[in-house]
C-alpha cells in the first residue's frame, strides 16, 4: 500500500468511495433513503469543481481505495490550530488495514 498525492484521474474513484463509505458506515444510523440516493455521479461532480491540493490517496495494487482531505482550519474558534482533517473515507473492505493511519501521517 501507498499514499500519494491525489490527481484529476482519481476523481471517479474518490467519489465512489465516497458514496460507498458513507452507504456502508452510516447505515441504520443515517436515513436509508438518503443514503440510497447517494449517487456516484453526484460526489464525482463535487470533486471536479474542488482543487485536489490536500487531498491524499491510499492505494495497493488493485488501486485506490481509500482518500484523506486536509486543509486550513475553518472554525474561527481554534486559531491555535493550523489546519483540519475534512474527510477520510475508506472502502469497507480495507478499513482496519493501517491505511488510515497512513494517511493521517
Amino acid at each position: 500500500m501507498k499514499v500519494r498525492h491525489a490527481v484529476q484521474q482519481d476523481i471517479p474513484k474518490i467519489a465512489e468511495i465516497h458514496v460507498k463509505s458513507w452507504q456502508t458506515t452510516y447505515q441504520g444510523i443515517i436515513n436509508q433513503e438518503y443514503l440510497d440516493g447517494l449517487r456516484i455521479e453526484d460526489q464525482e461532480e463535487s470533486w471536479r469543481r474542488r482543487s485536489l491540493e490536500g487531498t491524499f490517496v491510499a492505494e495497493d495494487a488493485e488501486g485506490v481505495f481509500g482518500f484523506a482531505s486536509f486543509g486550513k482550519q475553518r472554525d474561527e474558534r481554534y486559531p491555535t490550530y493550523d489546519g483540519e482533517l475534512y474527510a477520510i473515507y475508506l472502502l469497507q473492505e480495507k478499513q482496519k488495514s493501517g491505511a488510515g493511519i497512513a494517511l493521517i501521517s
